[in-house]
């Protein structure tokens, strides 16, 4: 996969995006001319990626032929966006594999319209419902766990998820109810969080899971820059306080357990903008479970969920050449009017598809001295 880095290393000639249909069996069915659109990807939400694509008829598809593709069942489209460099290479990344959740199409005079709605993998695990009650015996690895929670919902599904690295043990039996109004994938999101993990779909429709992120600046992975970089051009920005928190208060209520046990987690940090014995107060998050039963588990759970909540939250949106290896939870460094640099990280991300059009951010700003 290209790195950010990779994507700066040299002159840009010519902005491209591509979207590829694959079938069901993983068989390329065809290259389809898109034309623009957006990638959205969200770390605060069970679905991370979404996404709306344009198309155009070419000499090789039309637009009834591009419809068909989209409606067939089981298709997956693979999205990416580069560059063409001045000596004519390509350097891409992809930016998210999707589902099609709703194609339109419309037909004019002049040719008409064709676009198509899409959500990331975690879609198809969503829609499959429980239609028995699904369960879990205690002491079973999580990573294990977890991928045959997949697999039982998406025979197809593609994991990376092992168990060397993800050695927690389920410490209750779970049952997940069955029903209309059931989702299995924020089943499995939740039993991830409740052990200290994040379950996501990567960008190229891979089930993965992930710790919490490195609220560190020194691990920032890139700069924007302002003046003659013109990475940054414009920027507008608002700080929603009722979305700022600096801790969080887990509570395990199993059945299984005579008494509730509990975890806290608190931003400590006396150079924080948030530090909770600061000018900013205690503003805790709650939160409970019945699959926490132990006070260890209900600690992990707490710094999991802080690490996700910490930090003065800050909508930036700014103008700038698109960076599409750039992910929800890394952490950049903004150049500041007065050339100073602050470090934030990226809670969402909103990658346009066509050419000329600014990327913007969510993003929680780490003010923290080291």
């Amino acid at each position: 996969m290209t790195t950010v880095a990779e994507l700066a290393v040299a002159p840009v000639q010519r902005v491209i995006s591509t979207c590829t249909a694959y079938s069901a069996d993983g068989a390329e069915l065809a290259e389809l001319p898109l034309t623009g659109g957006s990638v959205t990807a969200d770390a605060r939400r069970a679905r991370l990626r979404d996404a709306t694509l344009q198309f155009a008829a070419d000499a090789g598809l039309s637009h009834d032929d591009i419809y068909e593709i989209l409606v067939t069942p089981g298709v997956q489209l693979q999205v990416a966006r580069g560059f063409v460099l001045v000596g004519g290479s390509e350097v891409t990344t992809p930016v998210g594999r999707f589902v099609p959740s709703e194609p339109q199409q419309s037909r004019t005079q002049a040719g008409g319209e064709l676009s198509v709605a899409c959500s990331d993998a975690s879609a198809k695990v969503s829609r499959a419902r429980w239609t028995d009650s699904y369960q879990i015996a205690s002491g079973t690895n999580l990573a294990d766990a977890l991928n045959a929670l997949l697999a039982d919902r998406w025979a197809d599904v593609v994991t990376a998820i092992y168990s060397n690295a993800v050695t927690n043990t389920i410490g209750a039996n779970v049952v997940f109810d069955y029903g209309e109004s059931s989702d299995p994938w924020a089943d499995a999101v939740s039993l991830a969080a409740d052990h200290g993990w994040e379950l996501y779909f990567d960008t190229s429709g891979v089930a993965r899971v992930r710790s919490a992120p490195m609220l560190d600046p020194e691990a920032a992975l890139f700069t924007f820059e302002r003046g003659d970089a013109a990475i940054i051009t414009d920027e507008a920005r608002s700080s929603p306080l009722e979305r700022t928190y600096n801790g969080v208060i887990v509570t395990g209520e199993g059945s299984e357990l005579e008494v509730p046990v509990r975890g806290e987690a608190w931003d400590a940090n006396p150079g924080s903008s948030t530090y909770y014995l600061g000018p900013f107060g205690k503003a805790p998050l709650f939160y409970s479970s019945p699959l926490i039963t132990t006070e260890a588990q209900a600690e992990q759970a707490a710094q999991t969920r802080l690490a996700g909540v910490i930090g003065r939250v800050e909508q930036l949106s700014w103008s700038m050449v698109v960076h599409p290896g750039l992910q929800p939870l890394d952490v950049v460094l903004v150049e500041q009017a007065d050339g100073s640099e602050v470090a934030y990280i990226l809670d969402a991300l909103t990658i346009p598809l066509g050419v000329g059009e600014a990327m913007s951010a969510t993003a929680r700003e780490i003010t923290v001295t080291y």
